[in-house]
């Protein structure tokens, strides 16, 4: 289910991680899943979301984890 995260972004007011996702079927189980995603990196859990303003039918899940620690732990290690 996570093919439906269509980019990630930083939040400019405390430089959280927001994940753009295409509107999934049950939004509420969408937050399991992109809470069990999230744990990977910590304890971290999606805050809130919203109706993205955007050209395509999105919503954007607000999350607790960093943008900066996100990018860190994503890269892959060479």
């Amino acid at each position: 289910m996570l093919y439906n995260i269509l980019y990630t972004y930083e939040d400019t007011k405390d430089g959280k991680l927001i994940l753009r996702c295409k509107i999934p079927d049950n939004v509420f189980a969408y937050i399991d899943v992109l809470n069990r995603y999230l744990s990977q990196f910590g304890r971290y859990r999606v805050d809130c979301f919203w109706l993205a303003n955007s050209k395509e039918l999105a919503f954007d899940f607000k999350t607790t984890l960093a943008y900066e620690k996100y990018v860190e732990k994503s890269q892959p290690t060479i």
